[in-house]
Parts: structure tokens; C-alpha cells; sequence
């Protein structure tokens, strides 16, 4: 979508990172731009915000970075907030580990409107509650009125404090995740971004493959050895 960027979160609870812009465009030609930890992204015509976060929180800090950013978005209003993340495959259930992997959870002010597409219209699941002991999973609550103690998202980072902080400012919020394995998660990215695509429809794609790959993503293992090394 070319989304703009168009500012930064200023926050002393994300540790300061600073690089060359991961989505110029490869060659002399491209704009090179630096950026920051936690930059925003602006796409006016899908009237689209993205918050991208680039390190991790320091620690101690969590609590003072998801009432940070709470504050921020109910101050921009926004119709919906989605949270993206995954959380960690070996942490599955027995009922987890066949079939899709994709996750979805909603804040009660968006269960009316969002509900029914989600699970009827794109038969996505709800994330099973359960308690984060051994034990399986427990009976889900009424949709809506979820436990906090019963929603366990491990390796999801603060997405689950941020859920509940906006559930509890009744800010219509999801939150979407996939249950991943350490390694390169290019392709959960991909079915990511084409899942939020099929909900909300932004870009026309014809195939997954449609999707213009970052050009840093081709040196996620780093750069090439020089072959003179072996010669």
C-alpha cells in the first residue's frame, strides 16, 4: 500500500535501536532513511495506521509502555485496534496442534459487529482458554467476558496486557496471532498479513505470492561469504 511514515512512539520502556530503513527499495535509487524502534506507519486512502515495534521492552517497563500506548490510541479514536503477535507452538494443546494455527480473540465491543464474519463468514477460531499449568483446556466463559488468568499466550510479549487494557477502556480491539516455532517465520508473516487482508480487505491479491517481500528480508541469516575466502 506505499504506507508513509509519518512519526515515531517516544517512549523510555522500548530500547533504543537505530538502522538503515528495512523497506528501501534495493539499488542506488532508493531513498535511504534511518529508523527507530517503534515507528508509525500511515496509509490515507484505507484510512490504515500501523505501529511497528523493532526491539523489545526493557524490562520492568511493560506496564508503563501498554498504559502509554492505550492512552495514545484512545486519544487518536481509532474504529479498531488489531494486535498482531504469535505465541510459541510447543505450547500447544493436544487440540491445537492439528488444523489451523491462526487465533483470534475480541474485546466485547467489537464481538457484535466483528463476531459472526470471523467465525461464520472465515470459520477462524477462537483462542481456547485454558490455565497456563498442565491440565487441558477449561470451559470457555461467555464471549466477551474472558478471565484474564485464562487467556495464555505464551512468547506473545505484551500483546495479552494490551488486550485487556483496551478491553477494559471498552476500545473495540482484536487480537490475532499464530502459534509459531523459532526459526524463520517468513511464511507465518505472509499468512499473517493475507489473513488481516481477507478480514478487512485492503490490497486485491490474486496469491500469497502478490505480496511485495521486504528487501531485508534477504539478509535475515546475514550477508554472503566472499568466495575468495575458498578460492
Amino acid at each position: 500500500m506505499q504506507m508513509e511514515k509519518v512519526g515515531y512512539l517516544s517512549t523510555a520502556a522500548v530500547y533504543p535501536v537505530v538502522g538503515n530503513d528495512p523497506f528501501r527499495a534495493p539499488g542506488p535509487s532508493g531513498k535511504c532513511e534511518l529508523v527507530t524502534a517503534t515507528e508509525v506507519y500511515a496509509c490515507a486512502d484505507k484510512k490504515l495506521i500501523v505501529v511497528q515495534q523493532r526491539a523489545p521492552l526493557v524490562r520492568g517497563k511493560r506496564k508503563q509502555f501498554v498504559s502509554e500506548l492505550c492512552h495514545w490510541i484512545q486519544s487518536c479514536h481509532f474504529t479498531k485496534v488489531i494486535i498482531v503477535t504469535s505465541s510459541y507452538s510447543h505450547e500447544r494443546v493436544d487440540t491445537q496442534i492439528a488444523g489451523t494455527q491462526l487465533r483470534f480473540l475480541l474485546s466485547q465491543s467489537l464481538e457484535s459487529r466483528e463476531g459472526p464474519t470471523l467465525r461464520d463468514h472465515l470459520h477462524w477460531l477462537e483462542l481456547e482458554r485454558r490455565h497456563p499449568l498442565p491440565g487441558g483446556i477449561q470451559d470457555a466463559p461467555a464471549r466477551g467476558d474472558v478471565d484474564q488468568s485464562e487467556i495464555f499466550l505464551p512468547g506473545a510479549g505484551f500483546a495479552k496486557d494490551l488486550f485487556e487494557a483496551l478491553r477494559s477502556a471498552d476500545v473495540s480491539a482484536a487480537l490475532l496471532l499464530l502459534f509459531c516455532s523459532e526459526g524463520d517465520n517468513a511464511l507465518d508473516a505472509i499468512q499473517l498479513a493475507t489473513a488481516i487482508n481477507t478480514w478487512l480487505h485492503l490490497v486485491d491479491l490474486k496469491t500469497k505470492q502478490s505480496w511485495r517481500i521486504p528487501p531485508s528480508w534477504r539478509l535475515q541469516y546475514g550477508s554472503t561469504f566472499e568466495q575468495i575466502l575458498y578460492d
